[in-house]
């Protein structure tokens, strides 16, 4: 839960812009994204590769990543540049302005604790 990655990723198999997959039912991640670069030579996810847990009000950056395809809506969904820093979109999703720097026009940063 709120969670980002931002950088880049390079793999010689499949990967995931956050999370390589959930195989157990149960664990549930929310308010997170990911912006990361994919140098993948398998099938590259923006956000999830497989899930059997529940993911809500997840997105990636379709733009940094090259992967526009994949969203769940309401799950995890593809984003792109511009509507990364839209803040409406985020606490349009629920994401709290009490754990997320939500300016419009940056992208949404977690505040230190």
């Amino acid at each position: 839960e709120n969670s980002y990655f931002e950088g880049e990723i390079n793999s010689t198999a499949s990967a995931a812009g956050l999370i390589g997959s959930i195989i157990l039912a149960g664990p549930t991640v929310s308010n997170s994204y990911s912006r990361a670069t994919m140098n993948v030579s398998g099938t590259a996810y923006g956000f999830i590769g497989g899930n059997s847990g529940t993911i809500t009000n997840c997105f990636w950056d379709s733009d940094v990543s090259g992967i526009t395809t994949g969203s769940a809506a309401g799950e995890y969904e593809a984003l792109d540049n511009i509507e990364m820093i839209d803040s409406s979109i985020f606490s349009g999703a629920g994401w709290s302005s009490d754990i997320w720097y939500l300016n419009n026009g940056s992208i949404p940063k977690l505040k230190k604790y």
